[in-house]
């Protein structure tokens, strides 16, 4: 699976990053990353392999050093990101959920032997003018599941799977708004749910205009449930579920087969 965080700030954004992408290691063993803008001196980015050491012990020095009012971080069971990409939209760093399945294409291999999907989106995005062609473009061609952030000067991008088969789901504090992958993730740092994007929706947001969607959501959903079986931190909700309750349900009417003759 996987989880990012991304938030925007009038403030150094750091903290709130840091932590907001560690509440989602749950979701991945493999490989963490930090993403961050500073009008002043670009971008930065970090990249560790969390195989053998938890996500604070690896990030704890990029946490002290790091400056930037807006960021994006990722847990990743696969490919390292985010990645930093140069294109005539300028630089931006993209991180991405979902599982691609490879059509007729190559990229660098990653040790593994698999490419970097991340990458591969972000190569489908520069085929477009902008980024708003660029993303509902990816999102149509892409046979799989796609869910991502894109950090760029101007604000960060978040666009939901087409068929909503992954979540984000936006939050919002004094000068600060943030998107994730898990809402229960930015309660522990003081944000309140703003809302959680529909099926293919994309927003844009940066911390003086808040939130602005750019692409209205579809009408098909075919989220994954087995993040309410399997993936999901029992304090958080998709769809307006929680996922304890929702466990609770399921094990309840499993219960009742116990006296099936």
């Amino acid at each position: 699976m996987g989880g990012f965080f991304g938030v925007v700030s009038k403030e150094d954004c750091v903290f709130d990053l840091f932590f907001g992408t560690d509440y989602h290691s749950h979701l991945g063993t493999r490989r963490a990353g930090l993403a961050v803008y500073d009008p002043e001196n670009g971008f930065e980015r970090a990249i560790h392999n969390i195989e053998n050491a938890p996500f604070r012990t690896k990030f704890q020095s990029e946490s002290n050093e790091m400056r930037g009012n807006m960021g994006i971080g990722c847990i990743s069971d696969f490919e390292a990101q985010p990645i930093l990409m140069r294109s005539h939209h300028g630089t931006f760093a993209i991180t991405t959920i979902g599982k691609i399945i490879r059509g007729k294409t190559h990229f660098f291999e990653m040790s593994n032997g698999e490419i970097n999907q991340t990458e591969l989106v972000g190569a489908i995005i520069n085929q477009k003018d902008n980024f708003i062609e660029g993303i509902r473009y990816a999102q149509q061609i892409v046979d799989g599941s796609l869910s991502m952030l894109i950090l760029t000067p101007r604000g960060i991008y978040a666009a939901r799977d087409r068929l909503g088969r992954t979540p984000i789901v936006i939050g919002k504090k004094e000068d600060a708004y943030c998107a994730s992958f898990e809402n229960f993730a930015y309660f522990n740092l003081g944000y309140k749910d703003v809302k959680e994007l529909g099926p293919g929706e994309v927003v844009v947001m940066d911390a003086a205009n808040g939130v602005k969607t750019l692409v209205e959501p579809g009408d098909q959903m075919k989220i994954c449930t087995f993040l309410w079986v399997y993936y999901g931190y029992p304090s958080s909700s998709y769809e307006g579920l929680n996922v304890e309750k929702m466990r609770n349900q399921c094990g309840h009417l499993l219960a009742q087969r116990d006296d099936a003759k």
